[in-house]
């Protein structure tokens, strides 16, 4: 891995529909960042796709963002 890579940010804005596969896949990439000392920052999502975070807890692990410019602050 290349330590200069910390984080990363996902805008979701285009994504309508997400389901245990994608949300495993988003999952595992933030447990290798965090490892590294990172963390993964989801940026604009839907409102279902924020829902499903709702629904499995999962906004307590994830730094959710309304915006790009909220999440470079």
């Amino acid at each position: 891995y290349d330590a200069a890579i910390q984080g990363a940010g996902l805008d979701l804005e285009n994504v309508n529909y997400m389901d245990s596969s994608g949300l495993g896949v988003l999952v595992a990439l933030l447990k290798e960042l965090r490892k590294i000392g990172g963390d993964l920052k989801l940026i604009s999502l839907p409102v279902s796709v924020k829902k499903i975070f709702d629904l499995t807890r999962l906004t307590k692990f994830f730094s959710i963002y309304n915006n790009l410019q909220d999440a470079m602050k």
